[in-house]
């Protein structure tokens, strides 16, 4: 233990496949992602207590070095999974584009909140998996994180 944490070491065998088969699948999924899905993740990541997910973004972050280069690989992937399409559009009043603005903030933010619980779903708690996932839609009752993780990403297809 290290200052009240538990070490975590980085996945190797069988469970790296296996979570990495997982991450993978959200990446296409994210990729793939409408607007009508970017302000649908958007909405339920606006409607998120920010005090109370602050316990499981500090959770989060310190499991992320379980699996860093995961993490900086999906993130780089996906880059621009956040953006709507709308935003390239000429034609947007002002309320229009803060709208998708918007939109793309939320989205952006559910993406890297997603890839953290994925990133550290064999030592993250439960709760704080459900919480970082919940704008994807899903809600779990899945004790085992790696499950959990798994059902989560199902769900993804529609947001």
């Amino acid at each position: 233990m290290t200052g009240g944490q538990a070490e975590i070491s980085p996945r190797s065998g069988e469970n790296a496949t296996r979570d990495s088969g997982i991450v993978e699948q959200f990446v296409a999924r994210a990729s793939a992602l409408t607007d009508e899905q970017r302000e649908a993740v958007a909405a339920r990541r606006g409607a998120l207590d920010e005090a109370g997910h602050v316990a499981a973004l500090r959770s989060g972050a310190e499991a992320l070095f379980n699996w860093p280069q995961v993490y900086a690989d999906a993130r780089r992937t996906l880059a621009a999974a956040h953006l709507p399409d709308a935003l390239e559009r000429d034609d947007l009043t002002a309320d229009e584009r803060r709208h998708w603005s918007e939109v793309a903030r939320l989205v952006q933010l559910s993406i890297d909140e997603m890839l953290v619980a994925l990133a550290g779903n064999e030592v993250l708690h439960p709760n704080h998996l459900r919480d970082l996932s919940a704008p994807w839609g899903h809600r779990s009752d899945l004790a085992e994180p790696a499950a959990h993780a798994a059902a989560i990403v199902a769900s993804t297809s529609s947001p």
